[in-house]
Parts: C-alpha cells; sequence; structure tokens
C-alpha cells in the first residue's frame, strides 16, 4: 500500500522534483502542510498573524486601561474581585460534589467482596484509583479569594499586566516573522537544490 507520499508515484510517473517536494511536506518549513496532500506547495510562506494581531489588542487594552478614571478603576476592582470570588465558591462546591462521589464510590469499592482471589488485584487497583483521584481533584488548598485592594494598587497591577501583554504579543510576532524568514529560506534552498527540474 503506497504512503501518502508515494500515493503518486504509485499511481502513474511523477516527476523527481514533484516527489521530493511532495516528500518535504514532513519536514522544515511545509509540515504546516503535512496532512494536505493537494494544497499546493506555496512559493512564500507568510508568518501567522496570530501575535500581529495579539499585540495590536493588547496595545489598544492598554490604552483604554490608561484612559480610565478612579471610579472606573474602583467599580473594575470591585467586579473583578467579585467574580473572581464567585468563581472560587462554585469551584469550592463542585469539589465538594466530586470528592462525596469518589468516597461514596471507595465505601462501595473498600465493601466489596472480590468473588476469586485474582480479583483481590483489581479491588486495589480501584481503590488506588480513587485515592489518586482524592488526591488531584479535590484539593482544594490552591483556591484563594482576592481581598479588596487600593485603587492605586489595582490599576498598577492591571497595567504592569497590560504592558506585559503587549512585550509578550510584540516578541512573539518578531519570533513568529522570524520562522517565516527561515521556513521561506528553508523552501529557497530545496527549491534550488532541485535546479531546472523544478
Amino acid at each position: 500500500m503506497p504512503s501518502v507520499y508515494t500515493e503518486k508515484l504509485s499511481k502513474g510517473s511523477q516527476e523527481f522534483p514533484d516527489f521530493a517536494l511532495n516528500c518535504a511536506r514532513a519536514f522544515g518549513a511545509l509540515v504546516i502542510l503535512r496532512d494536505d496532500t493537494s494544497a499546493e506547495i506555496p512559493d512564500s510562506i507568510e508568518p501567522d498573524s496570530y501575535y500581529k494581531n495579539a499585540e495590536q489588542e493588547a496595545r489598544e487594552r492598554l490604552v483604554a486601561l490608561e484612559r480610565r478614571s478612579s471610579t472606573e478603576w474602583a467599580e473594575a476592582e470591585i467586579a473583578e474581585r467579585e467574580e473572581h470570588n464567585a468563581r472560587n465558591t462554585k469551584l469550592r462546591a463542585q469539589t465538594k460534589e466530586k470528592l462525596e462521589r469518589y468516597q461514596s464510590m471507595r465505601q462501595e469499592v473498600q465493601d466489596w467482596t472480590p468473588p476469586t482471589t485474582e480479583h483481590v488485584e483489581m479491588k486495589g487497583f480501584m481503590l488506588d484509583q480513587l485515592d489518586q483521584s482524592i488526591r488531584m481533584d479535590c484539593n482544594t488548598s490552591w483556591i484563594r479569594d482576592r481581598e479588596p485592594m487600593s485603587v492605586a494598587q489595582y490599576r498598577e497591577e492591571q497595567l504592569v499586566t497590560a504592558q506585559k501583554k503587549v512585550g509578550r504579543a510584540a516578541t512573539g510576532w518578531a519570533e513568529e516573522q522570524e520562522r517565516a524568514a527561515s521556513r521561506n529560506q528553508w523552501l529557497a534552498d530545496l527549491r534550488t537544490s532541485l535546479g531546472n527540474r523544478a
């Protein structure tokens, strides 16, 4: 059975450059096309605009934050704190319900008598799975409610966070442009190596 890379060759004639370009989908710059064998091999690869858009959005958010009045900052702090704490309350309740389900099932497993000695290991496994889930899924010690903050403190925290988002997005955009340039060089080198065959 031919692979996705040899399928065209198996069905008829295929020139070396076409075969090489098709196989190039599994490497370097063209790995993004690995699963789409019907897509044409591009002449160049454009940078993904995700980080460019994220940077623009982060800058707009920063400008909007910088324009907030003291009253708007105070209202935002209260709203965010209340929303955060409401999520925590809900998460604690959900975790408590989950713990009760695990503990109930654990008791049922504990009360169960395995039908044969060959089933004893299974009971131990069942208990172990429940114990692990209780440890991993039911620990709420990491959940912290937010205490009220001064408007100045909240404003500073939010502005610093917004500035960091701008920086991360700008760095991501610069790196994405470098990746695109590198991929384009990889593709150009491949095409050059195929010479007049491509």
